[in-house]
């Protein structure tokens, strides 16, 4: 059987919404199980994205805004994971294996991609996090799509990740999904 080269990273929450900030998680318990069930049919290998706010706060915090992570201590945390993710991207592509995309949290002060839940609404704009990871990717020159994981619009978040995966020009056939044997 061949093993899948695609990939994708995701936030360290993604398969432990149990370390996210006390009071948020309301949908999903443990696993974000729509996302990942479309991860695993797809036979894309899954990274797990280190967290930063656990480095920074601890496992125990309050929910907090992007205002409280916006300063020079947090952001180098966010720096030293998005060059370790960006070296590990580029790593694979020179191995012929490629990243899809880079997965997101939509309202995260670290993980937002699109928006963020700050003072009660919705503005547009990335977390601390995602944004060292833009500027890393700038600096290295290197593109890979970030795609927000919006938990109340769980459905159209698995559509523009199958947009994303019928983009990347990989197409799992019928062989490649019976295997050898």
């Amino acid at each position: 059987m061949k093993r899948s080269k695609k990939f994708a990273f995701v936030p360290f929450c993604f398969f432990a919404q149990g370390i996210r900030a006390e009071g948020i998680v309301k949908r999903y318990p443990s696993v974000i199980t729509p996302i990942a069930n479309l991860l695993i049919r797809e036979e894309i290998n899954i990274i797990q994205m280190p967290c930063p706010e656990i480095d920074y706060e601890g496992i125990k915090r309050k929910p907090a805004s992007k205002q409280k992570y916006n300063n020079k201590e947090y952001r180098e945390v966010c720096r030293g994971y998005a060059e370790k993710i960006i070296s590990l991207a580029k790593k694979l592509d020179q191995n012929n294996y490629q990243v899809l995309f880079i997965l997101g949290l939509e309202n995260s002060p670290s993980c937002a991609v699109d928006y963020l839940f700050e003072q009660g609404r919705k503005l547009k704009g990335s977390g601390v996090f995602i944004e060292e990871l833009k500027n890393e990717m700038e600096r290295e020159k290197v593109f890979i799509p970030l795609i927000g994981i919006n938990i109340q619009g769980i459905k159209k978040t698995a559509e523009k990740i199958e947009q994303a995966i019928s983009k990347s020009g990989i197409q799992k056939t019928l062989l490649d999904s019976i295997g050898e044997g």
